[in-house]
């Protein structure tokens, strides 16, 4: 565990228990911001069950806490552990309800659940951003959910693949989780 990844896994506060052992796992798995771990490793690190840390990663996910992405060459060789990057430059605060929406699919109310360290305690943690630790996909739920409608920026993979994002909505304003593909060529 890298020294990073260790203060900022103490300074999360998930109201789950589930999702709290898997983010301790990976963040133990972590080097650099980066996880390279089999579901396997990790369902015997945190004690849980196999289907609760694959629902546990993707609830993590739409919660904006871990970005996952392929590896490269994964179609080629068959299936290869996923690449998990932990958003340790965001404080999290995620309370039942949140966790819950998350779960189930409905959404996420409100604004983004992670807030930048320095705006929370005036520190900030040095750790590599989302950006910088996956270039290839979008650093933040926050930054999708700005393009959400609209033609995004570049975010296409190297391979040519388009990629496909996701941005979290307002249930109050009556919207759902939205989807599209991005049409632009890597720029």
């Amino acid at each position: 565990m890298s020294k990073a990844a260790r203060e900022w896994f103490k300074r999360q506060k998930i109201e789950d228990k589930s999702l709290t052992a898997i983010l301790q796992a990976l963040a133990a798995s972590t080097e650099d911001g980066v996880c390279r771990i089999t579901q396997k490793k990790l369902t015997s690190k945190s004690g849980l069950g196999e289907r609760t840390v694959r629902a546990g990663i993707s609830t993590l996910e739409v919660l904006g806490v871990v970005h996952r992405t392929k590896q490269p060459g994964w179609g080629k060789r068959g299936r290869a552990v996923d690449v998990i990057c932990l958003a340790l430059d965001l404080d999290f605060d995620i309370d039942r309800e949140a966790v819950l929406a998350a779960k189930s699919g409905k959404g996420i109310s409100g604004k983004p659940a992670g807030v930048p360290h320095g705006e929370l305690s005036g520190n900030f943690a040095g750790a590599p951003t989302l950006g910088r630790c996956v270039q290839d996909h979008a650093s933040s739920t926050r930054q999708e959910s700005q393009h959400v409608g609209s033609e995004c920026p570049a975010w296409s993979n190297r391979s040519g693949d388009h990629g496909r994002h996701r941005a979290i909505q307002a249930i109050g304003m009556g919207k759902t989780r939205a989807r599209h593909r991005c049409h632009l060529p890597l720029a």
